[in-house]
């Protein structure tokens, strides 16, 4: 069945940006420059800017924060706002098309991620498919929102849909785009009527017509955000090993793979090291244009973490790292970019890297009694200071 769910819609607000027609537009893909460029100047605050936006500098990642930036100062602002009720949305649009009036109803929800009830084709240019996936899945870690919807398609036979979609009231919302298109917008609070519109889709599979690569970035965002961020490790203050000696060394235990990198891409090299998880694959960088994955040759216990096969096998017995002088050899971080750049910068002379652990994982290994060495994970989000607080005098008991 596809699961669908009701949510709390993300709007702009009319008072203050005035015509709707003016901030929205079409998807486009990131190639398309010259239509992103017309919407941006539009309107100061149309969609474009935080779907595709702008970057000044050399560090492209500042477009990524430019965006969350944005989308805070909008939402403070009130430019956009929050529905204050969780509804789904019925959508129609009105159009002309060879001299006939035609209109198309759907709804916009929220749709569970599934592998069987949501089918999605298959690009043949995966070079640029994987690019501009990475680029939006940075946009939505990032801004922890979407902002452009997946244009999916259902099965209607018996029109049990589309009769729980039927209206005579007049839109919540109502504009004409630049396209002459019409388009109207009806919230759907009623908790009776958005169950039957649930039950509607228990029979029903989902059929991408467009928006695979915002689909895809969906899907890896929820599998980020049920494991913990791995921990990279920086190997600063050592000499340098000869580096075929260093391998052979390693090679003692890990089988060795080395990938060469045409550009520096650290989503393909965390993609890669989470597909070879179950081999326990392990990332080494020496600031030349590869990378080593490094495979243990014999299996290691399941609850030991791969952190400490990295710390027992290579960082102790190769580089001499042990608990006593961990903090003057060690640095760690979250970002694989920031381990590439010490070690390409010259401030480290190597960098490990690790793939994210599940939650369940973590769980099994600390529920059996084995310890992890520290900084393996780094939970996100994390819990923060302030929001609820505990005076322990004021308490009964």
């Amino acid at each position: 069945m596809a699961e669908i769910k009701d949510f709390k819609g993300l709007f702009y607000n009319s008072d203050i940006v005035g015509d709707i027609s003016a901030v929205i537009a079409p998807h486009c893909h990131a190639a398309e420059e010259e239509t992103i460029k017309r919407f941006y100047s539009s309107h100061p605050f149309n969609v474009v800017r935080l779907e595709y936006p702008s970057v000044n500098s050399e560090n492209i990642g500042e477009k990524y924060t430019g965006a969350a930036d944005a989308l805070g100062k909008w939402l403070e602002t009130g430019i956009l706002k929050t529905d204050i009720e969780s509804c789904i949305y019925i959508y129609e649009q009105e159009y002309v098309f060879e001299k006939q009036t035609h209109k198309i109803r759907g709804l916009i929800c929220c749709v569970k991620i599934g592998d069987k009830d949501i089918i999605s084709g298959e690009t043949s240019n995966h070079e640029i498919y994987d690019a501009f996936k990475s680029d939006r899945y940075n946009l939505m870690r990032a801004t922890e929102a979407e902002f452009s919807g997946i244009y999916s398609l259902y099965k209607d036979e018996d029109n049990a849909v589309s009769k729980l979609l039927e209206t005579n009231s007049v839109p919540d919302l109502e504009f004409e785009d630049d396209f002459g298109i019409i388009h109207r917008i009806w919230r759907e609070h009623n908790k009776d009527k958005i169950n039957a519109i649930k039950e509607s889709f228990k029979d029903k599979k989902l059929v991408i017509a467009d928006g695979h690569i915002r689909y895809e970035t969906a899907a890896l965002y929820r599998e980020k955000m049920k494991t913990a961020l791995a921990v990279h490790r920086i190997i600063k203050n050592k000499q340098k090993f000869d580096e075929n000696s260093l391998i052979e060394m390693i090679s003692s235990v890990f089988n060795v793979d080395k990938s060469y990198i045409r550009e520096y891409d650290a989503e393909k090299i965390e993609a890669r090291l989470s597909a070879e998880k179950e081999k326990r694959a392990i990332g080494m960088f020496t600031g030349s244009d590869y990378y080593y994955v490094l495979t243990p040759k014999e299996d290691f216990p399941y609850y030991a973490a791969d952190s400490e096969m990295l710390q027992n096998e290579i960082l102790a017995k190769i580089f001499g790292i042990n608990n006593e002088n961990i903090k003057k050899y060690i640095d760690y971080t979250t970002s694989i970019e920031e381990a590439e750049r010490a070690v390409r910068e010259e401030n480290a002379q190597y960098a490990f890297y690790l793939s994210p652990m599940s939650a369940e994982r973590m769980y099994e290994i600390c529920e059996s009694g084995f310890n992890m060495p520290k900084h393996t994970l780094s939970l996100y989000p994390k819990l923060m200071m302030g929001i609820i607080m505990n005076k322990f005098d004021e308490q009964e008991g």
